[in-house]
């Protein structure tokens, strides 16, 4: 078989996995997402009903709207939201949206490198079709991250095709727009791509970095609108990511074998192209990064710390596969290449359908159907609380905020991980946990709290602390506080 039957193949397999992904996600216009989903669509919702910067009462007592989060997905999303009414429709026309614009990207990217339309349709398809993405954006639902990661692929073809060329005047508007683009999308994601940056930077002459470095400094200028902002109030936030290495087995992996990996195929890269000592620079800050990623030592470096493991894991992957399609190797190495490329397919293929096989609604689970089934009987501030006393039920608040307009003193966003947050959603979950009903209804009436959803095992404590049952639903109910 030729080998371009076999990136055929590839092609194919891939494409049925996006396009399965896509339809089941497609269950978002019709019934509430949860996980990260929930938020981001509550926040178009808020930069709707609000706009930009201004207060939205319906959680934490006054949420700033995407004071702190980047904004450019919104504003992107806020596009179609203006001309369908229906938000969680725009919101869904904006993820595939991206994915289109990513088509372009890696397209441009593909025509500078000389890649064939083959090539660059898997390398479109790999990229948001693979067990690295599927989870983070289609499950997790890490949307601005996905914006921004598309944004990349607009930059990698700038540096490259600068890459052996002297830096002029459209250069260096292109890197202020894209780098600027990129920071209002996922301020993480740009740390990262800067690495990619500094490889262009190194080999370049002394009054090119200089205008590099301005360059650089116009960014933040430009994103001032949001960035004073966010640096004004985020020291109130005690954000650190939840994902941590250790914690999870598959990131552990991947840490191990994407460097390795990574740093298999740029040996390769190296002996096929013979590229010089100055290419070999250009990438020494990626050789870096897969270090710090392998060796985790990241987890020690101020700002690369807060950059979860699976975004490095996401970066040298792409690198790698684009070093891969840039090989001109003889007949016999591109028909091992082309088999390797039609296995890994068929192994992505095969834990999309077994290890990711659906995406997950869970709101409307058995679990809790019931709660989300009473917001359309509150009328007054109101917490959630689960069988354990926890009231962080983020994507109810989400939920109720989007449908009925609601209020509560908790909510949905970065804020959430603020010490005062923590410290309230601590205290109540300690209080009716140890029947303590002096403090909970102290805690409740500080929160000014007027109606509670509670999980049946909850219920019958909070009325021995003097709360009244009104309605149930499921495995809820509704309980109000006596005047």
């Amino acid at each position: 078989m030729k080998p371009k039957y076999f990136w055929f193949i590839s092609i194919i397999l891939l494409a049925i996995v996006l396009i399965i992904k896509l339809i089941q996600l497609s269950k978002m216009i019709y019934f509430y997402p949860s996980y990260d989903f929930s938020s981001h669509i509550a926040n178009l919702f808020f930069l709707k009903e609000y706009g930009f910067h201004n207060i939205a009462p319906n959680w934490y007592d006054g949420l700033v709207v995407l004071r702190y989060y980047p904004p450019l997905f919104f504003f992107f999303a806020y596009l179609f939201y203006n001309l369908i009414t229906d938000v969680q429709l725009a919101f869904y026309i904006s993820f595939v949206g991206i994915i289109i614009l990513g088509f372009f990207g890696v397209y441009l990217l593909g025509k500078l490198l000389k890649f064939s339309m083959i090539k660059r349709l898997f390398l479109f398809l790999f990229f948001y079709a693979n067990p690295l993405t599927i989870p983070w954006f289609y499950i997790i639902g890490r949307v601005p991250e996905m914006l921004a990661w598309t944004l990349v692929f607009y930059l990698l073809a700038l540096l490259f095709y600068y890459k052996n060329k002297e830096l002029d005047k459209k250069f260096f508007i292109l890197l202020v727009i894209i780098l600027t683009l990129i920071l209002l999308a996922h301020l993480l994601v740009l740390v990262l791509a800067l690495f990619l940056v500094l490889g262009l930077f190194i080999i370049k002459k002394k009054k090119e970095r200089i205008k590099m470095f301005i360059s650089l400094i116009i960014v933040p200028i430009l994103s001032s609108f949001w960035l004073i902002e966010f640096i004004k109030y985020v020291g109130i936030l005690s954000y650190t990511p939840s994902y941590r290495i250790y914690e999870h087995p598959t990131e552990v992996i991947y840490s191990i074998v994407i460097p390795l990996i990574f740093m298999g195929i740029f040996y390769l890269y190296k002996k096929v192209k013979k590229i010089n000592k100055k290419e070999i620079l250009f990438y020494i800050p990626l050789i870096l990064v897969s270090l710090l990623y392998f060796t985790n030592l990241f987890l020690y470096i101020p700002i690369l710390k807060s950059i979860e493991p699976r975004t490095y894991g996401i970066l040298i992957t792409t690198i790698s596969m684009v070093l891969i399609l840039d090989l001109r190797p003889n007949k016999k190495a591109m028909k091992l290449i082309s088999i390797g490329i039609l296995i890994l397919s068929l192994a992505i293929t095969t834990i999309a359908f077994v290890r990711y096989n659906n995406v997950d609604f869970p709101l409307y689970s058995e679990k809790e159907i019931g709660a989300i089934n009473l917001l359309s009987s509150i009328n007054e501030r109101y917490i959630v609380m689960g069988k354990n006393g926890d009231i962080n039920k983020r994507h109810i608040y989400a939920f109720g905020a989007v449908k009925y307009n609601l209020t509560t003193p908790l909510g949905w966003g970065i804020q959430q991980a603020s010490e005062k947050v923590k410290d309230i959603e601590k205290e109540v979950k300690e209080s009716i946990n140890n029947n303590n009903c002096e403090r909970l209804n102290k805690i409740i009436s500080d929160l000014r709290v007027k109606q509670v959803i509670a999980n049946k095992e909850k219920c019958n404590s909070l009325e021995k602390c003097g709360l009244i049952k009104k309605e149930e639903s499921e495995q809820y109910c509704l309980l109000e506080i006596s005047s």
